[in-house]
């Protein structure tokens, strides 16, 4: 698989999954929880209200007694009732979790002027029934959580893989080189109006721009070198000519020679702008040289220069 954005929505959709998980995990708990809470409460509050509806039609009325539920009473006038659990005598009204030696239980404790209603219950089913209905829910939502990334990776995998191809091609695209015409011409996973043929449609058009001007700037550079040679080669020649008349004053032929050094060194930057204007399988001309010479060189015109500025200036006229 291509590296870069397709590599980076990988990350984030699995990083996304793993969140949703968490979520979904911790949701799923808390809320099964908080079912199971809200069931066996109503579950007590509904024997109790229907002990004190019978009691209230038959004194006898019998207390629940079942594999899952057990009651006691105990009347007002009684202050202790031996029979009842030494676990519940001293707790006050209300709802408890107490535990039985092999199983949990909860515990609802109601008192009224007739007396005070104890109802122990397990609520074994319940807790079976709520620990499936979550775990079947919760997997049938990572399922679906994961199904959804994982088709969302892929549309946007498709969306991305043209960008990717197109900024590869961009990047391999050389101007010394060009071959601008390949660059996103083989664009998959899009249409003909699609952003990223666009995009590779206006990339297109501004590398054969760019490929256009610098070949006119080369074609300007060898054209003008070729151009400025010939008057150069003029003024060389009429140079050494004069300098071939012996009765040309010193003066004189100090002033050509300084035109024929400035011609020299016009000439080198002619032969550079050629060399940078060659095509681009010439490799460029390397030559080792002494910076000595060079500097030697500039001094000893520097030196020229300011001889020559200062007779200019002492006879008042031309050196």
């Amino acid at each position: 698989m291509p590296h870069g954005l397709p590599r980076k929505l990988r990350y984030v959709f699995t990083l996304q999954a793993v969140m949703a998980s968490f979520a979904v995990i911790v949701g799923f708990y808390f809320a099964g929880m908080s079912v199971k809470e809200i069931l066996e409460t109503r579950r007590l509050q509904a024997e109790a209200e229907n002990y004190w509806s019978g009691r209230a039609r038959d004194p006898a009325y019998p207390l629940p007694r079942t594999s899952t539920l057990r009651g006691y009473f105990v009347p007002a006038d009684v202050d202790v009732d031996f029979s009842l659990p030494e676990t519940f005598r001293m707790l006050p009204a209300g709802i408890y979790d107490l535990p039985l030696p092999d199983r949990s239980s909860k515990v609802l404790i109601d008192e009224r002027p007739q007396g005070r209603l104890y109802i122990q219950a397990s609520f074994i089913l319940v807790e079976q029934v709520v620990l499936w209905t979550g775990l079947v829910s919760m997997l049938l939502a990572l399922l679906a959580i994961y199904a959804v990334s994982w088709l969302s990776y892929r549309s946007a995998k498709r969306l991305v893989v043209p960008v990717n191809q197109l900024a590869r091609d961009v990047s391999e695209w050389d101007p010394l080189h060009p071959a601008a015409h390949a660059i996103g011409a083989d664009l998959a996973g899009g249409n003909e109006n699609s952003e990223v043929q666009q995009l590779g449609s206006a990339l297109r058009s501004l590398a054969l721009r760019t490929q256009a001007f610098v070949q006119r700037e080369r074609d300007f550079t060898r054209h003008a070198s070729h151009e400025l040679r010939t008057p150069l080669t003029v003024v060389r020649v009429a140079t050494d000519m004069m300098r071939s008349d012996p009765e040309m004053p010193p003066r004189l032929q100090r002033s050509l020679e300084r035109v024929q050094r400035a011609g020299q060194d016009m000439e080198a930057v002619i032969d550079a702008f050629l060399i940078l204007a060659r095509e681009n399988a010439v490799a460029p001309q390397v030559e080792e040289f002494e910076v000595r010479d060079i500097v030697h060189d500039l001094g000893a015109r520097a030196l020229q220069t300011a001889l020559d500025e200062r007779k200019k200036g002492a006879t008042g006229g031309p050196a």
